[in-house]
């Protein structure tokens, strides 16, 4: 019975991470209508997809979506270049 709920557990958690990705993904479409696709490793910065005043509001989304503040240091700007960086800095998994 415990290893169901620790497995339910697991798999409540990544449900959420995808829900939480499938929300930072569908507001960079809405501010960037051109897009088609934005992928995992698609680099919001060299792909125009980010202004400066964007960055801001995506930083302000992961804080709302993770829970956590973001700090800003010398590796900020690269845990945001891509979904991916995002996801695993910011929604990783905890199980």
């Amino acid at each position: 019975m415990i290893a169901t709920t620790t497995q339910d557990a697991a798999e409540s958690a990544e449900a959420t991470h995808d829900s939480k990705l499938e929300t930072i993904r569908n507001w960079l479409l809405e501010v960037n209508p051109e897009a088609k696709n934005i992928d995992l490793d698609t680099d919001l910065f060299e792909g125009g997809l980010l202004s400066s005043i964007q960055l801001v509001e995506l930083v302000l989304l992961v804080e709302e979506l993770s829970g956590h503040e973001v700090t800003a240091d010398d590796n900020a700007a690269d845990r945001f270049r891509t979904l991916r960086a995002i996801t695993s800095s910011y929604l990783a998994c905890v199980t």
